[in-house]
């Protein structure tokens, strides 16, 4: 199963803040991203306003692992953000390849030679992933993210996006 941020514009009539438990899995979503591309751009989006409704808190950025409410308060920067995004994507080849994490493998056995049992990593074992996307398709659920946000600024505050971690 592929890690997916999953997004979708909810109505506060609706569906309120505190009703998360009754969206996940019974809306469907409007849009999803791969996970490796909200890493990608996870510097960026730590700058939306949101809200996290388990926690009852505002903060910045999106819940990586739990839920995110982004209302009329980041609307707009998360438009702005997507359709910069967008922009930056148009003049890419029609393949893109990009960097994604990094990782490597743990040895089995401890330094002999550190008293504070630090694990080494085997050499030659640290990678950086690549990532590579058709840019249309990659564009595309930008585009549909960005409108997504475009709703909720369109709605005077009455829609929201309500983000689904993985």
């Amino acid at each position: 199963m592929a890690l997916v941020h999953d997004f979708v514009v909810l109505n506060k009539e609706e569906y309120t803040y505190s009703d998360y438990m009754n969206v996940i899995k019974k809306v469907s979503y409007d849009v999803s991203i791969h996970d490796d591309l909200i890493l990608y751009y996870m510097d960026y989006l730590k700058w939306i306003p949101s809200y996290n409704p388990s926690l009852k808190v505002r903060h910045t950025g999106l819940n990586y692992y739990d839920i995110t409410v982004i209302d009329i308060e980041g609307a707009t920067q998360a438009y702005n953000l997507f359709l910069s995004i967008v922009g930056i994507l148009k003049l890419s080849p029609d393949i893109l390849k990009l960097n994604g994490s990094y990782s490597y493998q743990l040895a089995d056995d401890e330094d002999p030679f550190s008293e504070s049992n630090v694990y080494r990593i085997v050499r030659g074992s640290l990678k950086q992933d690549k990532l590579i996307y058709q840019r249309d398709k990659i564009v595309e659920q930008f585009e549909k993210l960005a409108n997504c946000f475009k709703r909720v600024i369109d709605s005077n505050g009455q829609l929201y996006v309500f983000h689904m971690g993985i």
